[in-house]
């Protein structure tokens, strides 16, 4: 059994225990850092394994978990302090709320992400680029500017062949043949529609011919909006389908680092959900999950730092 210096914990408790408060509490990572380099070697990996770079969604973000800033960050690639598969190696999830000329860069470096959110239009060529190259099971963005709404093929490539999760924002410009084809994606089991703007897009058609689609849902801002659906031909067919789900999601950014740190989001509210019309322990007709718990996270994470 390797032991610490000082006659202390062994190494594999000592670490443990690091880990623990490094997981619970990001922003002390950095001061962790600074106990010993062993701690440093252990936590830092932690503190790179989400990142979420500010913007004006900044009130939503999950208090007690930094907020990175693109300019540093791109400075500590360029200043060559970390070995060049540091972030490669380390950063899983990656928050991108508005595109600027440096996300190219840092997603090029970030090339391991698996759990990408980027906002933003008119993406360069070199960002198209290092978004295909990474390995993504997550993907939240507007797929108008990714495929250029007309490149059905890029559904085949190789980056969204492991893509389980995916995530449409905003949909009022998506021809619905764009959509159709994302029956292409072969381990597609989760799609959300943002801001409820996805009436053109029959997914009644795409819970049909998604044939590995477990989770459908319409994200909405405010209850307001279902005001939309009373009249909407598909409704009675929809609801009869567990699978669809409609819910509210406002705090967009605090819900998705929940998901990145604990696995708890829209999507396993979604699931849980669905289990429950199932198994009739709710309505098998009620589709709609009243509440907002992305909210109420945010909230109790307040509290708890």
């Amino acid at each position: 059994m390797l032991v610490a210096p000082l006659g202390g914990l062994p190494l594999e408790l000592e670490r443990k225990i690091f880990e623990m408060v490094a997981h619970a509490r990001p922003l002390c990572i950095p001061n962790l850092m600074l106990v010993a380099w062993r701690v440093k070697e252990w936590v830092e990996p932690l503190l790179y394994r989400t990142l979420v770079f500010g913007s004006f969604y900044d009130q939503w973000t999950l208090a007690g978990h930094p907020v990175a800033n693109a300019s540093a960050f791109v400075s500590v690639i360029y200043s060559g302090s970390k070995h060049a598969s540091f972030f490669a190696d380390t950063v899983r999830h990656l928050h991108m709320a508005s595109y600027t000329p440096l996300s190219a860069v840092i997603l090029s470096v970030c090339s391991g992400v698996e759990d990408l959110w980027i906002g933003g239009t008119d993406f360069s060529g070199e960002m198209l680029h290092a978004i295909f190259r990474l390995p993504l099971k997550r993907l939240y963005c507007d797929i108008t500017d990714l495929f250029n709404a007309k490149d059905s093929l890029a559904f085949t490539t190789p980056s969204f062949s492991n893509l389980t999760h995916l995530e449409l924002m905003p949909c009022a410009h998506i021809r619905p043949e764009v959509v159709s084809d994302l029956s292409r994606v072969p381990c597609l089991s989760h799609l959300a529609f943002d801001h409820d703007d996805h009436l053109h897009l029959s997914p009644l058609t795409l819970l049909r011919t998604c044939v590995s689609l477990r989770v459908l849902i319409g994200l909405l801002l405010h209850t307001e909006n279902e005001e939309l659906w009373v009249d909407h031909g598909d409704l009675k067919q929809l609801a009869e389908d567990p699978r669809y789900v409609r819910m509210l999601c406002a705090s967009y950014t605090a819900d998705w680092q929940m998901g990145a740190h604990e696995g708890i989001d829209y999507w396993s509210r979604a699931e849980a959900f669905i289990a429950k019309r199932i198994s009739r322990e709710v309505d098998p007709l009620q589709y709609f999950i009243e509440g907002d718990e992305s909210e109420s996270l945010s909230r109790s994470s307040i509290r708890a730092n």
